[in-house]
C-alpha cells in the first residue's frame, strides 16, 4: 500500500464462520481477520479530536461480520473477496488488504492462510 495515505488496521478479529471444503469441516470454527485499508490522509488528520472526522474502526468490523453468510463457505478466499466486498461498501476506503487464518485445518499445521489486496 502506498505512503500518501494512511492505513487503518484490524488485527485478529476472531470470527465464527462455517468454512472448509470437507465434511467435517461443516461446522462453526474460528479465523482470524486482518484488515488494512487504505484510506485519504486527511481522513487520518482530524482537525478535533472527534470521531465525526475520521472511519470508525467499527465500520470495518461490522463490514468482516456482514461477509459471514448463514451459508456454508468453502474458501478462504471467497471469504476474502466477499469482506472486501463489505469494505468498499465505506465509501472513503481506497484499497483493502484482507489476511485470513484458519487455524489447525490439517494434522501438524498450526493455521493456513489466504492474503487478499483489491484497490478501486
Amino acid at each position: 500500500m502506498t505512503n500518501k495515505n494512511a492505513i487503518l488496521r484490524i488485527n485478529n478479529l476472531a470470527l465464527d464462520v462455517s468454512i472448509g471444503i470437507y465434511e467435517h469441516e461443516k461446522f462453526l470454527r474460528s479465523v482470524f481477520v486482518n484488515i488494512e485499508a487504505q484510506i485519504p490522509q486527511e481522513l487520518a488528520n482530524p482537525k478535533q479530536d472527534s470521531i465525526e472526522e475520521v472511519i470508525n474502526y467499527e465500520k470495518l468490523v461490522e463490514a468482516a461480520k456482514r461477509a459471514i453468510s448463514s451459508q456454508h463457505i468453502y474458501l478462504l478466499e471467497t471469504l476474502g473477496h466477499k469482506i472486501a466486498d463489505e469494505c468498499f461498501k465505506i465509501p472513503q476506503i481506497l484499497a483493502v488488504n484482507i489476511a485470513i487464518k484458519k487455524l489447525e485445518p490439517i494434522k501438524a499445521v498450526e493455521s493456513v492462510g489466504v492474503e487478499i489486496y483489491r484497490q478501486r
